[in-house]
């Protein structure tokens, strides 16, 4: 093949890959949305254990994984915050952080300096990331009182946290619906 035909055929390739990693987020989101979240449990910077079961009792769960060596992780932390205090009460906001062990030291001086108001729990040796089937951070998931996934993110853009909070205003915002009548309505 002729180098000159190498940035047709390139432009040409791009959008069929682009839609198909799109294609198989969705197809993940829709395996994860129809599941129940995986029950964990992980210490707080406290050394507290916090389980799934225990959050979920209190209110829905907006669930991220994140670590102080990711980028996009740290850009999104501060929208994270925003969020947890928008919805104060009626949501948690719980970041696990995936960093290792030699790092550990870190993390509470880091959310401590910035004002974090959301949970943080430590999962150093990666249990329960792999029990979430992730490979990529940073990635969040909004689960209801019930457990289930309702909403999956994974990586961080500007803008971003925009989907996360209409995510998030959608569930807290949607009404149980009534049983049909009689008539099947």
């Amino acid at each position: 093949m002729q180098k000159r035909h190498l940035p047709f055929l390139a432009a040409m390739l791009l959008p069929v890959l682009v839609a198909g990693a799109v294609r198989w987020q969705e197809t993940l989101f829709a395996q994860q949305k129809a599941e129940r979240a995986p029950e964990f449990q992980l210490r707080d910077l406290r050394g507290r254990l916090v389980s799934l079961t225990g959050l979920l009792k209190k209110s829905p769960v907006l669930l991220d994984f994140w670590a102080l060596w990711c980028n996009p992780c740290l850009k999104e932390l501060p929208h994270l915050n925003d969020i947890q205090e928008a919805y104060k009460g009626k949501l948690r906001v719980v970041a696990v952080n995936e960093d290792d062990a030699s790092n550990q030291a870190k993390i509470r001086p880091f959310v401590k300096g910035n004002r974090y108001r959301f949970q943080v729990l430590l999962d150093p040796d990666h249990l329960v990331m792999r029990r979430f089937k992730l490979n990529a951070i940073p990635t969040t998931f909004l689960i209801d009182q019930r457990g289930k996934m309702v909403f999956f993110h994974q990586g961080y853009q500007p803008g971003d946290e925009k989907l996360l909070s209409d995510a998030v205003a959608g569930l807290l915002n949607r009404k149980i619906s009534s049983p049909p009548d009689s008539s099947g309505r």
